[in-house]
């Protein structure tokens, strides 16, 4: 895998993000071990994982693994924290930011809960889903700055808000002198309707790194019944779809996050590097759109 900084946040990670959200669910803390184990020694160094709370009492694999699995992981293997960029995404429902608790105090709380599941003083990145709860995000985007400026987060991101919410917070932020979000996640894949290309355009007209959900569309694209004409053979080839669906959203400056269960997944993925970084895949060469691939 190569290296890349991450919009102007300075971040130096591996061009292919390891996703942890089905820790816990379909990986158990063995299977996690090794994955992480095989990534590692791959070369990578981005760490990419899930918060989120649900009603009533549910249970903690489907709170606490995508974190905790992580900080078990690095501080048993003894990994340096610096090697690493870890991250976690937190998802508010509106029914948490609806009460009395504000939600300086709830965004703290969340970001206090990752640090001790993922055994860290700090996050390199916060992701924060969009939802309309935080409408206007002027107060967000405060809370996340007094995260940032009391050392428990070194940069924050937008999750799946939209071209014109982004530019809008992106705005705010400039009006209201706080911190400004630096990544975007969106769901981005060769299946995506063009407004998820206009977010790519919008992100990368203010330097902001991108950060690519689902992009083999749900395992849609791993084994299409069509591969991209004329791209199955090329140069030697025996290029797999799922490669090739990952080096397009590599071609378009966006880190894909990756979610595996298998070691040969897992390896057959990391594979779309080097398809991309010598060159053998480019944006040119590339499909521009799901049409293509019909």
């Amino acid at each position: 895998m190569k290296r890349l900084t991450l919009g102007r946040t300075g971040l130096h990670v591996t061009d292919l993000c390891f996703g942890t959200l089905n820790f816990g669910w379909t990986v158990n803390e063995t299977q996690a071990f090794a994955l992480l184990d095989h990534y590692h020694a791959a070369g990578g160094n981005f760490l990419h994982a899930s918060a989120f709370s649900t009603r009533g009492n549910p249970s903690p694999a489907m709170v606490e693994s995508s974190e905790s699995f992580v900080g078990h992981w690095w501080r048993d293997r003894l990994v340096p924290r610096e090697e690493l960029t870890l991250s976690t995404r937190l998802v508010l429902h509106p029914w948490q930011l609806q009460g009395a608790t504000p939600l300086d105090t709830t965004l703290r709380m969340r970001c206090e809960t990752a640090l001790r599941r993922m055994r860290t003083s700090h996050l390199d990145l916060v992701l924060i889903e969009w939802n309309h709860a935080l409408d206007p995000i002027d107060d967000a985007l405060e809370s996340l700055t007094r995260l940032r400026r009391a050392g428990l987060v070194r940069h924050f991101g937008a999750a799946n808000f939209s071209a014109w919410r982004l530019v809008q917070a992106l705005h705010r932020a400039l009006q209201r002198g706080t911190d400004r979000f630096d990544v975007q996640q969106i769901d981005l894949s060769l299946l995506s309707e063009r407004s998820a290309l206009d977010q790519v355009e919008a992100g990368q007209s203010y330097n902001i790194g991108l950060l690519a959900r689902g992009p083999l569309a749900g395992g849609r694209l791993a084994h299409p019944a069509v591969t991209p004409r004329g791209l199955a053979d090329r140069s030697g080839g025996g290029f797999t779809p799922a490669q090739i669906a990952l080096a397009w959203v590599m071609a378009r400056g966006a880190v894909p996050i990756l979610g595996v269960r298998t070691s040969e997944h897992l390896e057959e993925l990391l594979q779309a590097s080097r398809l991309t970084a010598d060159g053998i895949l480019t944006s040119t060469s590339l499909p521009t759109h799901a049409h293509s691939l019909v």
